[in-house]
């Protein structure tokens, strides 16, 4: 029945106990027996209500003993849950995206730039450690990894996809197929990958033939950057893709290397 009472107070919603003396079964009441509420005391059952000490202040006006922890819930409400782990361990390149106390466990995500390969979502095992072998973020992009510039972020990738493929695994890490606002970012790009290659950008004329927009944001681009006689590929030549250090006008289900950009 102590340990029934240590669960308890280590819950800051926990107001009273019933515990089965015969079947050594706990039960944790959110609430006190009063006029309206009638709780379990008889031959089988123990009710026993908990104050909550002191020694730790939780939020505002919220208090956690030592067996448990202060947590802030998406409720915006603060709450003490118990302490049956150590804190999750970081993930090199990586971050907690979910996180449970009851049952304790945690899902990882992987930063831009990384993926995650393994299992992502690992429980508490006994003994107060985590599982996470086997689960690392591996990086994806190429030709120096992630680039910033003004602000963004930049992820080559050298997987062939299609020009809607490539797009939705942008979507996928949070991005898009990259957008180009200027001659100088055109430039500074261009200056990342190799002369020769083609990548994925995200300028495409497939809802109305010869009007090219951007795929995110939707708008026209404000300093086209087409190599002579592009575009020229008429309805054939629909995706636009970074070559040579200018845009040219490829079809959409050509498998191609892209650019992320966050």
């Amino acid at each position: 029945m102590q340990m029934c009472l240590k669960e308890c107070e280590a819950f800051s919603l926990c107001s009273s106990i019933n515990f089965h003396r015969k079947l050594f079964v706990c039960e944790l009441n959110s609430h006190r027996k009063d006029g309206n509420i009638s709780l379990i005391n008889d031959q089988d059952y123990v009710y026993l209500e908990i104050s909550h000490p002191n020694n730790r202040t939780c939020g505002t006006g919220v208090t956690c003993n030592l067996q448990s922890k202060c947590i802030h819930t998406t409720f915006d409400q603060f709450v003490c849950m118990p302490v049956i782990c150590s804190d999750p361990p970081n993930i090199p390149n990586g971050y907690i995206a979910q996180q449970t106390f009851s049952p304790p466990s945690v899902t990882y995500g992987c930063d831009f730039g990384y993926i995650g390969v393994g299992n992502n979502s690992t429980s508490c095992v006994p003994g107060k450690n985590w599982n996470t072998e086997g689960y690392k973020c591996a990086p994806i992009c190429v030709y120096g990894g992630v680039h910033s510039y003004g602000g963004k972020k930049y992820c080559v990738v050298q997987w062939y996809r299609s020009w809607m493929n490539a797009k939705d695994y942008c979507y996928q890490i949070n991005a898009h197929l990259m957008e180009i606002e200027s001659a100088e970012e055109q430039n500074w790009i261009a200056s990342k990958v190799p002369g020769l290659g083609s990548f994925w950008i995200g300028l495409t004329d497939q809802e109305t033939e010869g009007i090219w927009r951007w795929s995110h944001s939707h708008s026209a681009p404000q300093n086209p950057q087409w190599l002579d006689g592009q575009p020229g590929g008429g309805t054939v030549q629909n995706c636009a893709m970074l070559y040579k250090g200018g845009w040219n006008d490829y079809p959409c289900d050509s498998n191609q290397f892209f650019i992320c950009e966050k």
